[in-house]
C-alpha cells in the first residue's frame, strides 16, 4: 500500500497565449480562438519524469466548435511565432 500514489500517468492541459480573431462565416459574429495544450506525463512523486502524446486544439468561442491543430503549427504558437489558423493547418472535430 506503500507504493500508491508514489507514481502515475496523468494527462495535463494548458491554454496558451494566442490572439487571433476575425468574423465567423457561419455565425457572422466576430470569434476568436481559445488555443489549449493536452499531453500524457508519468511522475514520480508529484515530478513530472516523462511527457508524450503532445496534441493542439483551438476552440471557437463563438459556435462553440473544436478543431484540432496540426502538430507543426502548435508547435510555432507554442514558441510565441505569429500564426494564423485556418482550414489547411486544423481539422473540425465533432463532438456529441
Amino acid at each position: 500500500m506503500f507504493f500508491i500514489g508514489i507514481f502515475g500517468i496523468t494527462q495535463k492541459e494548458y491554454d496558451l497565449d494566442y490572439e487571433y480573431s476575425g468574423v465567423c462565416e457561419k455565425c457572422g459574429e466576430i470569434y476568436k480562438y481559445e488555443v489549449i495544450v493536452t499531453y500524457n506525463c508519468f511522475h514520480f512523486f508529484f515530478i513530472p519524469i516523462f511527457k508524450w502524446g503532445r496534441k493542439y486544439y483551438a476552440h471557437k468561442m463563438c459556435c462553440d466548435e473544436y478543431y484540432e491543430i496540426n502538430e507543426e503549427t502548435g508547435k510555432q504558437i507554442e514558441k510565441g511565432n505569429n500564426v494564423i489558423l485556418n482550414h489547411t493547418n486544423m481539422n473540425r472535430i465533432y463532438i456529441n
